[in-house]
């Protein structure tokens, strides 16, 4: 197998990466804020990505397909803020903040639990 054709030196190399993220991240976050260390790393993975996308001569997607790609980058997005909601309004509960009795509702119901089950803890 020609190691040109291999996958393993950049499986080797992403691993590597990804053993040194949190490190890394850790000691960036003294001299970088949050917003900052983010943008910064997104900058750089586009960055990586479009010179390996020139270097492989990748083609871009068909216009069909361009509905396909905003529709699933938007649903993740979505996903990612329903998540994040429903975390921060679990915490605003577990603190007793006052929620309303319908979000208070859909929540017991996505954790199948019941007002019973909550009184007896």
């Amino acid at each position: 197998m020609k190691l040109r054709n291999s996958f393993h030196p950049y499986a080797m190399i992403t691993i590597v990466f990804w053993s040194l993220a949190y490190v890394l991240t850790r000691l960036a976050l003294q001299y970088f804020s949050a917003f900052s260390l983010g943008f910064l790393r997104y900058f750089t993975a586009s960055c990586t990505l479009a010179v390996v996308a020139v270097y492989t001569r990748m083609k871009l997607p068909h216009k069909a397909d361009l509905p396909t790609f905003l529709a699933a980058g938007a649903a993740g997005f979505f996903f990612y803020l329903s998540n994040e909601g429903i975390s921060i309004l679990e915490n605003a509960a577990h603190i007793g903040l006052p929620i309303p009795e319908k979000l208070k509702n859909a929540l017991e119901q996505l954790h199948g639990r019941s007002n019973e089950e909550d009184e007896k803890k």
